[in-house]
């Protein structure tokens, strides 16, 4: 909800925490979901080295648990302009 309201210091607060959440309960899934949104909050923030580096975990991980939509996906996403 914050980060749609453009409150990207709240937004990215709550996703770190939830992706360290994610972390202690090995979810997987959870944990690439949060790294891509991070990525995509650090794009849309003008963070591109930080947005690339989220995205690279973000798709390595999914690829590792074969999360093909979800590589497809971002990908796709990935690509847009900054």
């Amino acid at each position: 909800m914050a980060y749609q309201q453009g409150d990207y210091h709240q937004a990215r607060q709550l996703l770190e925490d939830n992706l360290l959440l994610r972390r202690q309960m090995n979810d997987r899934w959870g944990i690439a979901l949060a790294l891509n949104t991070l990525s995509s909050l650090a794009r849309d923030t003008g963070a591109h080295d930080r947005a690339c580096l989220y995205l690279e975990q973000a798709l390595q991980l999914a690829q590792e648990i074969q999360s093909t939509p979800m590589v497809k996906d971002k990908t796709l996403s990935a690509i847009t302009p900054f």
